[in-house]
C-alpha cells in the first residue's frame, strides 16, 4: 500500500473511532445513573417509604384450651303468699288500718287474700283503681250503683300506701240471704291485695266465682272466688281459691263444710279436663275445728289435697281463750311443687306484733291480758297466715 493510499484510509476510518469511543462513554454515564437510583435509602429516609412490621406471635402455649363456660342455672325465685280474715271490713271505725297493713307488709307478704270484706270502698278514690278521679261510681254487673263505705275505702288506701299497689275485687258480693248488695255482715266481697312488682292477674287462666247464684246458692254460703296469678318472669302461675266456709262446732256445720270442700274439688276436676293448668290452691278461713275434722276431709273429700296446717296444729284465731285451727291452705302436693306441703304454714301472730306499736298510751291494750270484743273492732279476731312459693326455672304446667 503506497502512501496515498495509507492516507486514503486513515482519513475515511477516524471519524468512525471517535464514535465508538462516545458511545462507550454514554453507557457508562447511563449505567451510574441507573445504579445510583438502585441503591437503599439512607438511614431516616421517610418511615412512609417502608413496609409495616409484622405482627408479634406469642410462642405456642403448653397449656390446653379453656372450654366455653356453660350456663349456670336458674336460681330459683321466691314468693310469700298470705291470707286474713279480718272481721268485718267496713264496720268498726276503730279499725287501726295502717297498723294492719304495714302488719301484712313488714312480714313480707306479697300477695294477700281477704275474708270478710263486708261493702265495697269507693274506686274512685284509690289512685290504682280505673275509676280513680272519675264522678260516677262503679256499678254492680246488673248495672246497680255500689254504696261506697268509707272504713272500707281507708283499709284499701292503706294497703295501696303500704306498697300493695295491686287489687283484685270481686264484682259483687255473696252470702246466704236471698239478695246481695246490701252492705252488710250477711254477705261479703271477695278481695286479694298484691305487689304489682312481683305478680300479674293471668287472664288465660280459670277465674270468677266457682258458681251461681252468688246469693243464697244451695251449697255454698258464700260462693268461693277463684283469683288466678302469675309471676312477672312467667315462671309460674297459680290459681288460688278464696273461700270462707260454714262456721259452727255443730255436726250440720260440719257436714256444710264438707259438702263445700266437695264441691269445690268437683270443680277443680272439671278445670283439669279443660286445661293443661294443675296448681290450684284453696286458701283461707275454713273454720275447721280440730285435726279430726281434717283427717276426716283427707280421707273422705279432698282426695289428694292436703292442709299446710298439717294435723290442724297451728291455731289461728286470737281468742286465747278458745284457739282453733280456724285458717288452712290445702294443696295438691304432686301438681304444685312450688309450694312445699311440710314446715310451710306460719301464724303471723297479731297481738305480738300490735301491742309495741299501740298508738293509744291513755288506754290498755286490748291484746293483753285479752279482751275479745275491742280487739276485733281494732284489729281482727284472725291472726294471718302466710306460706312460701318457690319457683324453679320453670312451671311444670
Amino acid at each position: 500500500m503506497n502512501l496515498s493510499q495509507r492516507q486514503f484510509l486513515d482519513h475515511t476510518t477516524q471519524p468512525m473511532k471517535w464514535r465508538n469511543l462516545f458511545s462507550s462513554y454514554f453507557v457508562l454515564i447511563i449505567s451510574f445513573i441507573l445504579l445510583s437510583h438502585c441503591q437503599p435509602p439512607p438511614k431516616g429516609a421517610d418511615d412512609q417509604r417502608r413496609d409495616p412490621p409484622s405482627p408479634t406471635i406469642p410462642p405456642p402455649s403448653s397449656e390446653p384450651p379453656t372450654p366455653p363456660q356453660e350456663p349456670g342455672p336458674i336460681p330459683p325465685l321466691h314468693y310469700q303468699a298470705c291470707s286474713f280474715n279480718v272481721q268485718f271490713i267496713g264496720q268498726s271505725k276503730k279499725r287501726l288500718n295502717e297498723l294492719l297493713a304495714h302488719y301484712l307488709a313488714e312480714n313480707e307478704c306479697d300477695l294477700v287474700l281477704i275474708q270478710e270484706l263486708i261493702a265495697p270502698p269507693d274506686l274512685r278514690k284509690l289512685p290504682n283503681s280505673p275509676f280513680f278521679g272519675q264522678n260516677s261510681v262503679a256499678t254492680y254487673p246488673d248495672g246497680t250503683p255500689h254504696r261506697p263505705n268509707e272504713e272500707s275505702t281507708k283499709f284499701f288506701l292503706a294497703m295501696y300506701q303500704a306498697g300493695f299497689n295491686g287489687y283484685w275485687l270481686s264484682p259483687e258480693d255473696t252470702g246466704p240471704s236471698a239478695k246481695n248488695q246490701n252492705n252488710s255482715t250477711a254477705t261479703e266481697w271477695h278481695v286479694v291485695f298484691f305487689k304489682t312488682s312481683k305478680f300479674t292477674i293471668a287472664p288465660h287462666l280459670p277465674q270468677g266465682y266457682l258458681d251461681y247464684p252468688v246469693a243464697q246458692h244451695p251449697v255454698y254460703p258464700r260462693v268461693p272466688y277463684a283469683f288466678a296469678f302469675q309471676d312477672l318472669t312467667q315462671r309460674v302461675d297459680l290459681v288460688f281459691i278464696n273461700v270462707h266456709l260454714q262456721p259452727g262446732s255443730a255436726p250440720a256445720d260440719r257436714r256444710k263444710r264438707s259438702e263445700e270442700l266437695r264441691q269445690i274439688r268437683a270443680w277443680i276436676k272439671d278445670q283439669y279436663a279443660l286445661s293443661s293448668e294443675r296448681d290450684y290452691i284453696i286458701v283461707g278461713d275454713m273454720n275447721i275445728e280440730n285435726a279430726e275434722e281434717l283427717a276426716e276431709l283427707e280421707n273422705n273429700i279432698l282426695e289428694d289435697f292436703r292442709s299446710l296446717n298439717i294435723q290442724a296444729s297451728h291455731m289461728t284465731n286470737t281468742n286465747v281463750r278458745s284457739p282453733k285451727p280456724y285458717d288452712h291452705v290445702l294443696i295438691h302436693p304432686l301438681h304444685t311443687k312450688e309450694i312445699a306441703l311440710e314446715k310451710n304454714f306460719f301464724v303471723l301472730n297479731l297481738s305480738e306484733f300490735m301491742q309495741p306499736r299501740w298508738p293509744f298510751p291513755e288506754l290498755p291494750f286490748p291484746g293483753s291480758p285479752y279482751h275479745h270484743d275491742t280487739f276485733r273492732q281494732y284489729f281482727s279476731d284472725h291472726n294471718a297466715i302466710k306460706f312460701h312459693i318457690v319457683v324453679p326455672h320453670s312451671d311444670d304446667d
